[in-house]
């Protein structure tokens, strides 16, 4: 049997904010106005998890799910299946004995950064 879950983060902050879709770190700008629409698919049971976080959202998949990301009418990105270990009944990638949560958000805030430098000096 297979099981789905669907989620839509819709921005309405007056500004852009970021997502990070776990456990695969991957971090996702929406523009505001705009709804970005997760997709997860299983053939373990569960559904996504969604925490606010102080600079935008981190969405959790679940135990062998497999995930597609489209933001306003783009297609954003697919993640493949990855097994995960489950903490707390949430899914956990770990880097040594960290969890990479909060690598991925450091990262993602350099990269947003910089990018936003690059685009105004353009």
């Amino acid at each position: 049997m297979k099981f789905a879950s669907k989620v839509q983060l819709q921005n309405s902050t007056g500004r852009a904010m970021t997502f990070i879709l776990e456990p695969w770190g991957d971090v996702y700008r929406i523009p505001d106005g705009k709804t970005a629409h997760v997709v997860g698919s299983s053939t373990e049971a569960g559904c996504f998890h969604v925490e606010m976080t102080d600079d935008g959202m981190c969405v959790w998949a679940w135990e062998r799910s497999v995930a597609e990301v489209s933001i306003g009418s783009e297609h954003a990105a697919s993640c493949r299946e990855m097994k995960t270990a489950m903490t707390d009944g949430r899914s956990e990638t770990l880097l040594g004995n960290r969890s990479r949560l909060g690598v991925v958000r450091l990262l993602g805030r350099v990269m947003l950064a910089a990018g936003d430098r690059l685009l105004r000096l353009a």
